[in-house]
């Protein structure tokens, strides 16, 4: 039969890079097939309702006033992301759907890039394998439905680091500039996307270090390097310059560092992250690391001499691969088990590249880029506040992690193989299949014990989030009949004042409430302030408990405000997950919250 590709290597050679062949070809379009399925099924259940989500959407309805965008919405990110979904507001319209098929796009197109980069960085095994990990991974299907920033930056990040690695290794003018305006655009998506540069600068520096590069080498590393973040701040600088007119980037600093966990709360924080992770890790992302091994050890099979598909080490090998790494992760689930592997993997790739040749142009350049990557934010990521959508740019370097490891484990049961087809007396064949069954065994053992746990979570981003949406229009028309107004004259003059819920504010302008507010503050209904001329509401929510100073507003201005309706709302997965505070039973469970509307008088 046709061979699916070129001889894997250990290292990919960048100067002759594996030829794709149909069956790889095939293989990586079903995996992206996979990935658009998971993300787009069910998307009429998809809303906005997270904070975040609602600041980046809500741009479209500020004017020049407002600085045409949500207050204060720098101190939440860079402008790009919000920019993105207003073009396709003015092309499309204003919709729920418009806002999250930003990050759709960016998460069905993630599992691509993962491929490519884990290709050229290891082979074509490990990019297959990366791209399963990264097509069926549950927090990216769930964040790749949402308005945040964090899907599309994480997208940017990597396409960074692997361009970077491509100027680094092969230096042409594009591939410095497309890496330049990668790390620039995930710059401009999230504050920290100058991670790129950080890799690069590590990976290189740890690389030199490590097998003592030549200075030539490294001076013109160094060299690339500068030139990519000169590419950079031409994007970035020109935002940086227009926030000199709110007061320059101190206030977003000074808002950052109030998100930073001494290292004593270090460990309670990564344990609150692996926490989330696990509660949305189902059966796909479990199923989805075994298929990941057993793909990749299908398609290095297939480069053996003499191999063909009705063979039974296809069927032996790749199920027991398949039941064996699944059931691993159906221990801790998919994300936390590719956690824990990638910290292995780093100590394992950190002392390959120590023994390995030197660090030449075709040398382990990669190896130390994952290195630094993986461990760099192992130790970073839960020292600020465990929010899990900030786990993403760490998950993406586990996905390379395992498809390299995969790499590895296929590219010893590779060998053996071979050994045996050269010598029949060869032991070690008799050895593997025995290690093969009892794998298989305790693997379809710890699947049946975990398995129907996961299947019961169902695909995490299929979950509704669509509580803010059903609240809306109810909210809107309690406010028109408690001012006596039907829908038309009850839009025009009845106006609602949003205190800390950004994402039914969204919700609310989308039920055709013309005139919706943002408030932080209830000095406008205290006594002795003047008595609003058209209706009044306010709008309060869960935020508005957490906020500082609200109490204390509340209770000067209650005189004044009458309680209308009282909506009980349901917060998603997501929303509950992705808080820092509740305690472990709801952030799974999600207790009810309530929505309350009041008049001013």
């Amino acid at each position: 039969m046709l061979p699916m590709t070129e001889p894997a290597r250990a290292t990919a050679d960048p100067a002759l890079p594996p030829r794709i062949g149909r069956v790889e070809a095939w293989s990586i379009a079903g995996v992206v097939a996979i990935a658009i399925l998971l993300r787009a099924g069910w998307f009429a259940r998809a809303a906005i309702e997270h904070f975040d989500e609602g600041v980046y959407a809500s741009n479209w309805w500020f004017d020049a006033a407002q600085g045409y965008q949500y207050p204060q919405r720098q101190l939440y990110a860079p402008p790009l992301l919000p920019l993105l979904i207003e073009l396709v507001f003015f092309i499309a319209g204003p919709s729920n759907a418009g806002a999250l098929s930003i990050n759709l796009v960016a998460g069905c197109a993630m599992p691509l890039l993962v491929w490519w980069v884990g290709r050229r960085w290891f082979g074509p095994a490990a990019g297959l394998a990366a791209a399963i990990l990264a097509a069926t991974s549950d927090p990216q299907i769930l964040f790749s439905r949402t308005a945040l920033t964090d899907p599309l930056a994480t997208c940017l990040i990597l396409a960074a680091v692997g361009l970077i690695r491509e100027a680094l290794i092969r230096p042409r003018a594009v591939v410095v500039v497309a890496a330049g305006l990668a790390a620039g655009l995930a710059w401009l998506t999230k504050y920290n996307g100058w991670l790129p540069l950080a890799i690069g600068l590590a990976g290189v520096g740890a690389c030199a270090a490590a097998r003592g590069a030549g200075r030539a080498l490294l001076i013109r590393r160094l060299r690339i390097l500068a030139a990519v973040a000169v590419g950079a701040l031409c994007l970035w600088i020109p935002y940086l310059v227009s926030l000199q007119s709110q007061g320059g980037y101190a206030p977003i600093a000074q808002n950052h560092r109030g998100y930073i966990v001494s290292w004593f709360d270090w460990p309670a924080s990564l344990a609150t992250q692996l926490c989330s992770l696990r509660a949305v890790d189902g059966a796909v992302g479990i199923c989805g690391v075994g298929l990941a091994l057993a793909a990749a050890c299908c398609l290095a099979l297939c480069d053996v001499p003499g191999f063909t598909w009705n063979r039974r080490q296809t069927i032996t090998l790749g199920g027991a691969m398949f039941l064996s790494a699944s059931g691993l992760a159906a221990i801790e689930g998919a994300s936390g088990f590719l956690l824990l592997a990638t910290v292995a993997v780093v100590l394992e790739q950190g002392w390959r590249a120590v023994r390995g040749r030197s660090c030449g142009d075709d040398g382990n350049l990669a190896d130390w880029l994952l290195v630094a990557w993986c461990g760099g934010l192992c130790l970073a990521t839960p020292w600020y506040a465990p929010y899990m959508r900030l786990t993403l740019p760490l998950l993406a370097a586990s996905w390379l992690a395992g498809g390299a490891l995969a790499g590895r484990l296929v590219a010893a049961v590779q060998g053996t193989i071979q050994a045996r087809a050269r010598n029949p007396a060869h032991r070690k064949a008799p050895q593997v299949a025995m290690v093969a069954m009892l794998a298989s065994l305790a693997g379809a053992g710890l699947l049946a014990w975990r398995l129907p746990a996961a299947l019961a979570r169902g695909v995490a981003g299929w979950q509704s989030r669509t509580g803010l949406l059903e609240i809306a229009e109810p909210l809107r028309d309690a406010a028109f009949r408690s001012a006596h107004l039907d829908e038309r004259t009850g839009s025009e003059r009845c106006t609602f004042l949003v205190y800390g819920e950004p994402a039914l504010l969204f919700q609310l302008r989308l039920a055709g409430a013309q005139h919706v507010l943002p408030v932080g503050h209830l000095g406008f209904a205290r006594d002795g302030a003047p008595a609003p001329a058209t209706p009044h509401f306010v709008v309060v929510g869960p935020h508005a408990l957490t906020t500082r100073g609200f109490k204390e507003q509340f209770a000067a201005a209650r005189d004044r405000l009458v309680l209308t309706a009282v909506f009980e709302y349901h917060p998603s997965q997501l929303v509950t997950l992705d808080n820092p505070a509740p305690a472990a039973t709801s952030r799974v469970q999600g207790a009810p919250d309530e929505i309350r509307l009041y008049r001013v008088r």
